[in-house]
């Protein structure tokens, strides 16, 4: 399966990627982090293509182009420890470093969620952080995570590290209170344009909200025609 975004494609991982993924998986700013060694070469990034990446629901991040700069991926039963039921799953992501801070990651976890809510049936996501942390924590709260529990004493295999682990989960019913996502209002927001955002949470907002909304007149036509006509429907 194909998902795509305003910027983004999310494709199946191929052997041929192994360049691009080495390029940026080679990065120890990248991997540690989230709980895996910086690739070591590419055939080291080619092997893990085929053994890791290749498992059902993980996709490659890629630019219109098709140059694959991340990962992003539904970790399914089997393939994670945080649930045994086959209507959850586990959120796991990453972005290589010269794409950090562009709200890419944000972007794709995004449709990976509506994938996973409304295509795969899901009734909860998890996922989870280590200790310090924040970012990836940030873009876990952003999308309506919340909080479950802290596991003490983690140990991490791949890293041969004990850390600390904290666990977020939303739920099917938390998503849809969020309502949609709008890209021409997170626009408004990044711009510092949107006068009243007490109802707005990160481009999330339900539909019956809009005629609520004050922002600059002289944007209101371009912005809100787009949002009420379309009804916000893109969820990107």
């Amino acid at each position: 399966m194909i998902l795509e975004t305003k910027r983004l494609i999310l494709r199946p991982w191929k052997v041929d990627d192994a360049e691009d993924l080495y390029r940026y998986a080679s990065d120890p700013d990248v991997g540690p982090p989230a709980g895996w060694p910086p690739h070591t070469s590419v055939e080291n990034s080619r092997d893990i293509i085929k053994t890791v990446l290749s498992k059902p629901e993980i996709y490659a991040v890629c630019l219109k182009n098709g140059t694959p700069i991340g990962s992003v991926g539904l970790h399914l039963n089997g393939n994670t420890d945080m649930t045994d039921r086959e209507d959850e799953c586990e959120l796991g992501y990453w972005i290589g470093k010269p794409f950090w801070g562009q709200g890419l990651i944000p972007e794709a976890a995004r449709e990976l969620l509506r994938h996973a809510f409304e295509e795969l049936g899901m009734r909860s996501v998890w996922c989870d952080h280590y200790a310090g942390t924040l970012k990836s924590r940030r873009v876990q709260e952003k999308h309506g995570f919340v909080y479950h529990h802290t596991t003490e004493g983690l140990e991490v295999k791949l890293m041969n590290e004990i850390r600390i682990g904290h666990v977020m989960l939303l739920t099917r019913e938390r998503w849809l209170e969020m309502g949609y996502y709008c890209y021409y209002l997170q626009q408004m927001i990044d711009a510092g344009d949107c006068y009243d955002i007490q109802m707005i949470s990160g481009g999330y907002i339900k539909p019956s909200v809009l005629p609520d909304i004050r922002i600059d007149r002289q944007k209101a036509h371009e912005v809100c025609e787009q949002c009420q006509h379309r009804m916000c429907k893109e969820k990107q």
